[in-house]
């Protein structure tokens, strides 16, 4: 069985950005590794919302491309998460309003899933629920 390793929000930037002379080929290395099958590698949903958070107010990217970037990591079969699923749907309707933040739309699909009632005093949100 493959090793599975737990990659943070600062390598996944330096991954999808390949911005920093020292910290981006080794970032590259990680995820190379694991699509040579030498490990697995899980992103969390933690990670995966800082990072969207990131892209999108420090970086001012584009929605398109942060929700293309993050969805086409997701169909890795080296990327590993149970919920792979969850986010791919958050990803979807975040992409789809601008209304709410990918977190709204995280908590949203999450709520359905476990059958949970979700509360919020967000007004655009409790429009969704």
């Amino acid at each position: 069985m493959n090793s599975v390793i737990l990659i943070d929000t600062n390598i996944l930037l330096r991954y999808l950005l390949q911005d920093h002379p020292l910290l981006s080929p080794k970032a590259r290395e990680i995820f190379l590794l694991a699509q040579k099958g030498k490990h697995l590698i899980y992103i969390d949903e933690v990670v995966i919302a800082e990072t969207i958070s990131i892209l999108r107010t420090y970086y001012k990217s584009a929605k398109k491309l942060v929700v293309e970037k993050i969805s086409k990591l997701l169909y890795f079969p080296w990327i590993v998460n149970s919920r792979k699923n969850l986010i791919s749907e958050a990803l979807n309707l975040f992409f789809e309003s601008p209304k709410l933040s990918y977190i709204d739309y995280w908590l949203f699909v999450l709520s359905q899933e476990k059958k949970m009632r979700l509360e919020t005093f967000d007004k655009n949100l409790k429009k969704i629920v």
